[in-house]
């Protein structure tokens, strides 16, 4: 059996490892290869001609249509026809050179169809390249279209120019007529519609990188398990320095692999960025770290598992145990603590379990690398109590160890101290707990307990390592954001919307006409400024005052009070050297006036026109007010802090008063004496905050705070990693044994009780965790959605209000409806949006949206369909913008008369924030109270099943202890139920048993005895035939009376004697196999018998060596010592004679403990068992060598059962054989 666990072991492995070989250095030379290139070519250009092809196939009939139904809706008339678009198409419908209809807004065509430019089937939009067919339909025309990748304006976590996964990452395409490099894609026509170019630099798809990647990482472990399980197979590991030589083979082919690189496939991964991990040029990364760490961890198990270094003597060796045990537990905590510092402090990754949804694959991937460490530290600790056990326990020992634990824990303390002391303090105390618990025999169970401990020992200080980094790194951020308010005094959103327009003024024609005409004379001033204010600074920028200075060559500017003229060119460049720079490369400047006079200045420079001008803006703020929550979809990653502001709160003081606030944290009370102290930065904590103060000067002040860390959040982290931690550690036992044919699906009644228990909570709780997730998700959007169509009725009423006789929406200025959306928006805290009947854009409180790029400025389709197509007076859906969920509804707009104007749209992007929140906040409780109860089941089912099983385990133990033969013992039970039923036939069966044994011991005897007549008369007739001979032949050569005959009469006489030695021995072993009497156990040492055999056999044969490996403890057996000496000496005589004279042979007596059994093998490296004689080996009569009764295996395994043992065998042809001897172990 053991044979084939081993061969299924080496097939599985050796299969894995063959797969992960192909899968890795084959990808790796595809990508290196030109086929690369070609493949990636194929692929496009497939997928180009695929989809251009369908379009095609529906052409012919949608040129059918009427120009009047495809007015009406075009999605309906395609319909009636059973016109089924390809998966992904969209379409729009331009009518008489007019965007008439479209499918989705997500992507901007132009208004007019002569803007369309159609390069053979690639057409490049504003946000998005497409690749599409044009077909013309009486008036009209349709475009068929399907997206290739957008491209963003504006690039944050919702918005992000990528291409479809049939591009991959390392394609880019290029639509100029002039390019000259990449591929050539050509359309249907045969003509070229678009370039493509490999960049081999920016690696593969995301999703490949992490196969290849998981391949990599798995590829060395599976083959040295493979390397280690054959080498064991051959019996190659037998000592010591050969489990040595394996472990410096396992490190130089890690150095090795190491030095010859990564493969060019995964170069360019995140996995090997030294920006997300390095701590030395021996991890230079995280993927190094855990391949490290995985190779590591697979010394350690061999080494705790198979490796010993110290023989067991108590008297010698247990005050140095004793020390060696409470160094080396202090030690392992500190050096644990030490590495965990290592991981959080050279790592960038968040790692804060506390926003879950924040946390990346990058961040789980840390996580596996402090597991692993964990489990390193485990295994170590098994080789530390398992080398230096402390056999003699008591009291005073305990405290002994202690003692001494204390006096190193201080002196490591000194030498090497720590911040977290008290968490390493309780980890100390458990793993001590541990070392000293595993000097009993303990069940399974208590150890998978202390194994437990252990894991969340060592969790319990990889929390304290990541609270102190977040601490830092918000410390760090407020202080970052601190001095980013004194040189900017705004938010960063401000700055990047200033940005944004900046660049949009500097193309905007009609500025430039403008600028021409004032110069000219023919302009005031203030119409340039009316235009650039209305059309760039509305919404959020609003709240600043403009001020625009034009300067051409010779502009004198008068500057008040004193009416001083200085050249305007001149005066604007002189506060430029001044001012700082906001936005790299761009004119946008940060100004201070001194006096709370602080401002931005936009600088244009228009060298077209002659004389060059210059614009110079001025931007004031306004009084300070609350920001309705502008959304993140506008905020550009490459012109924002990489800091949440929303983490943050933030204030500014101005002569002791409060000047301007951001966030939830109520300043107004914060005032104090610590704030007034004269210290120009300092940190403080106060009512849950802590806190960052940055005195600038004497009437300047600046506050930003954020949460502190709370005994909640580290239990919160403590119980998400565990689960974490314990389901991995689970899941890779569970695959570890199934590889090593070591899984037990049969479990014992009393597990099966514990694990219904932990079953039926686990999935309690995971479904009213699912269904209360669900609820409270449901339940926020329902109280959205409500929200939201309560306020776009208040923003109806409003505007009729204000509006009464509006018939059309012609009738009013379109600047002032929008400036009337943007205070309407302010007061609403949402985006408002005015369409007209056509679905098209007339006024929006958020410009930018469809400046940038985001969305076309038309209606959502279904929308329109919904009150247009199909009238009703709401309509609310979810819509989307990039990765951006939002809700979106929309109202029928009537003017006088009740008669429907246009429609009115509210956006809501404001509380997917608070959603996310608050979910995060149910998730943390959910994880808390899951561990508890976890916890809490774990120690209800342990007692439950022990107090249903107790009974069963008392009939188990009386029915192990029934034989034949002798007085059992009745079962005494007072309860009628079933169990009391069970135990009735018990004591029944006791009574039946006694009979049948009388019974047949009678039959028995019989059968025995008419067998054994049988055997004997057989084996005493071989030597009696040559006898027979013999004699005969002596009285022929008598009568002869020959020269030689005392000659002949000696080789007679030697023949007799042993044919007489012969019948001499067969009766003698059929005497011992016959009379063996019951035994007699005694208490008998394994270790000691063990060496005296060793010493008994050592001379056998000057080519014969025999070793003995003994336990680190003394190996106690009840056994009949007699029948255990004639059994070993059965094993021993077999395994002598099983190697032949012509090879140096090796015996080897193993003793070992196997949970409560001692283990006695019996090894050699003789010729081994033929797989056909395996099965009859321990049967009667039966022999593998050509003289012997065939007994003494018979014989073993007779005493073996009489003394309530078991026993087994491997063997490999040509490797030899081991026996297995298993007794009961028992206490001294």
């Amino acid at each position: 059996m053991v044979v084939m666990k081993t061969r299924k072991s080496l097939l599985i492995l050796g299969g894995l490892t063959f797969i992960l070989a192909i899968v890795i250095f084959g990808s790796n030379f595809w990508f290196q290869s030109s086929y690369y290139d070609q493949f990636q070519r194929f692929r496009i250009q497939s997928f180009t001609t695929h989809v251009l092809s369908k379009y095609s196939k529906v052409e012919s009939i949608i040129k059918t249509i009427p120009d009047n139904e495809l007015c009406h809706r075009v999605d309906l008339a395609l319909s009636q026809r059973n016109i089924d678009l390809p998966v992904r198409t969209n379409f729009v419908y331009y009518y008489k050179g007019i965007l008439y209809d479209w499918s989705t807004n997500s992507f901007i065509f132009p208004d007019s169809l002569k803007d369309l430019h159609n390069e053979n089937g690639f057409i490049n939009l504003k946000n998005a390249f497409v690749i599409g067919r044009s077909i013309k339909v009486g008036d009209g025309e349709i475009i068929l279209f399907r997206t290739l990748g957008t491209n963003y304006s504006i690039n944050n976590r919702f918005l992000k120019s990528t291409l479809i996964d049939v591009f991959a990452n390392t394609v880019s395409i290029d639509t100029s007529r002039n390019a000259h490099d990449g591929y050539i894609i050509i359309g249907l026509d045969g003509e070229q519609s678009y370039r493509i170019s490999i960049d081999k630099s920016k690696g593969v798809g995301e999703l490949f990188s992490w196969v290849i990647f998981t391949c990599w990482l798995l590829f060395f472990p599976v083959l040295i398990t493979f390397v280690y399980i054959l080498l064991l197979q051959r019996r190659v590991l037998n000592s010591l320095l050969h489990y040595l030589l394996f472990a410096i083979g396992i490190v130089l082919l890690r150095i090795i692999q190491f030095k010859l690189g990564v493969p060019d496939v995964l170069s360019q991964t995140i996995f090997f960025q030294p920006s997300i991990y390095a701590s030395s040029l021996t991890l230079p990364s995280l993927a190094d770290l855990l391949v490290n760490l995985i190779l590591l961890l697979w010394i350690a198990t061999l080494f705790s598992n198979r490796v010993r270094l110290l023989k067991s003597n108590r008297s010698f060796y247990f005050w140095m145990n004793i020390v060696i045990v409470s160094f080396l537990g202090v030690f392992s905590v500190r050096l644990l603590q030490f590495y965990f510092h290592n991981y959080v402090f050279h790592s960038s990754l968040s790692l804060d379990s506390q926003n879950l949804f924040a946390l990346t694959k990058l961040d789980f991937l840390a996580y596996l690398a402090f597991l692993l460490t964990i489990l390193l530290w485990i295994q170590s600790l098994r080789w530390i109590w398992n080398n230096f056990r402390i056999f003699k326990i008591s009291p005073l020992n305990g405290l002994l160890v202690f003692a001494i634990s204390t006096f190193f824990y201080i002196l490591i303390q000194i030498v090497w101290p720590t911040e977290n002391w008290f968490w390493s303090l309780i980890a100390v105390v458990g793993v001590l707990i541990v070392l000293l618990f595993e000097a009993h025999s303990i069940t399974p169970i208590v150890r998978s307990s202390m194994y437990s401990l252990l894991l969340a020992l060592g969790t319990l200080l990889v929390i304290p390592e990541i609270s102190t980094r977040i601490e830092d790194r918000l410390r760090i951020d407020r202080e970052n954001l601190a001095n980013s308010l004194v040189l900017t005094r705004i938010d960063p959103l401000a700055v990047s919307m200033l940005d944004l327009s900046y660049d949009q003024i500097r193309r905007d024609s009609v500025v430039r006409n403008l600028a021409k005409a004032y110069t000219s004379g023919s302009i005031e001033e203030s119409r340039l400024l009316d235009y650039i204010t209305k059309k760039y600074f509305r919404g959020y920028l609003s709240r600043f005052r403009a001020q625009l200075t034009v300067c051409s060559s010779g502009d004198k500017l008068s500057i008040q009070p004193n009416n001083i003229q200085v050249d305007c060119k001149s005066f604007f460049t002189s506060l430029k050297e001044h001012a700082l720079e906001i936005v790299r490369d761009s004119s946008i400047y940060f100004m201070d006036y001194g006096q709370n006079q602080r401002g931005y200045l936009l600088s244009f420079s228009f060298r077209t026109i002659k004389p060059i001008i210059e614009l110079n803006i001025e931007l004031w703020p306004n009084a300070f007010s609350r920001d309705m929550g502008f959304p993140e979809l506008l905020m550009d990653d490459r012109h924002i802090s990489k800091v949440d502001l929303r983490n943050f709160s933030y204030a500014r003081y101005e002569s002791g008063k409060l000047y301007s606030r951001a966030g939830d944290y109520p300043f107004e009370n914060l005032l104090s004496e610590d704030f007034k102290q004269d210290m120009r930065l300092r940190s403080f904590e106060e009512d849950g905050f802590s806190h960052t103060v940055l005195k600038v000067s004497p009437d300047l002040t600046l506050i930003v705070s954020s949460t502190s860390r709370t005994i909640w959040m580290f239990i919160t982290s403590f119980s998400f990693l565990f689960l974490l931690f314990a389901a991995i550690t689970y899941l890779g036992v569970l695959i570890g044994s199934i590889i090593h044919g070591e899984f037990r699906p049969h479990l014992s009644y009393r597990v099966r009780i514990q694990s219904a228990i932990l079953s039926i909570l686990v999935a309690t709780l995971l479904i009213s965790g699912f269904l209360s997730f669900v609820f409270i998700n449901t339940v926020f959007e329902k109280g959205s959605k409500n929200e939201l169509i309560s306020k776009a009725h208040s923003v109806i009423i409003e505007l009729e209000t204000k509006f009464p006789e509006l018939t059309s929406f012609n009738d009013i200025n379109r600047e002032l409806l929008t400036n009337m959306l943007v205070r309407f928006s302010d007061i609403f805290f949402s985006d408002i949006m005015l369409y007209d009947l056509n679905g098209k854009v007339i006024a929006s409180s958020r410009d930018q949206i469809f400046d940038e790029g985001l969305i076309a400025p038309v209606m959502d389709p279904k929308a329109y369909d919904a009150l247009n197509v199909h009238p009703g007076s709401i309509f609310l859906h979810k819509e989307s913008i990039g990765e951006q969920d939002y809700y979106s509804v929309y109202l029928l707009y009537l003017g006088k008369n009740e008669q429907v104007i246009g429609y009115l749209n509210l956006p809501y992007f404001v509380r997917q924030h608070e959603l996310r929140t608050e979910l995060g906040s149910f998730l943390k409780t959910f994880i808390n109270v899951f561990a508890v109860l976890l916890l809490i089941a774990s120690s209800i089912g342990f007692i439950l099943s022990s107090i249903i099983t107790r009974p069963m385990d008392t009939i188990s133990k009386y029915l192990s202890s029934v034989k034949l033969g002798v007085p059992n013992q009745k079962i005494q039970w007072n309860r009628d139920d079933e169990l009391g039923q069970l135990i009735d036939q018990y004591n029944n069966m006791i009574d039946q048993l006694e009979e049948s044994a009388y019974r047949l011991k009678a039959s028995e005897r019989e059968s025995a005895w008419r067998e054994m007549a049988l055997q004997i008369a057989h084996e005493i007739k071989n030597p009696l035939t040559p006898m027979r001979l013999s004699v005969q032949y002596l009285a022929k050569i008598w009568k002869d009376n020959p020269a030689d005959f005392d000659q002949k009469l000696q080789r007679f006489s030697q023949t007799m004697e042993e044919q007489i030695d012969t019948l001499s021995a067969i009766a003698s072993s059929f005497g011992d196999f016959a009379k063996l009497p019951d035994p007699l156990p005694i208490k008998i040492d394994l270790n000691d018998f063990a060496a005296r055999t060793a010493l008994l056999y050592g001379n056998e044969r000057d080519s014969l060596s025999i070793e003995v490996s003994q336990h680190t403890s003394p190996v106690y057996v009840n056994v009949d010592k007699n029948q255990l000496t004639l059994l070993v000496n059965n094993l021993m005589t077999n395994a002598i004679e099983a190697i032949p004279n012509d090879k140096i042979g090796l015996i080897r007596l193993i003793v070992e403990v196997d949970d409560s059994f001692a283990l006695l093998k019996v090894e050699d490296n003789g010729t081994g068992i033929s797989e056909n004689q395996i099965n009859n080996i321990f049967m009667p009569h039966f022999t593998t060598k050509t003289k012997g009764s065939g007994l003494g295996l018979a014989l073993v395994k007779r005493i073996v059962q009489l003394n309530s043992g078991s026993i087994s065998f491997e063997s490999f042809p040509s490797v030899g054989t081991t026996f297995i001897v298993r007794f009961k172990r028992v206490e001294k």
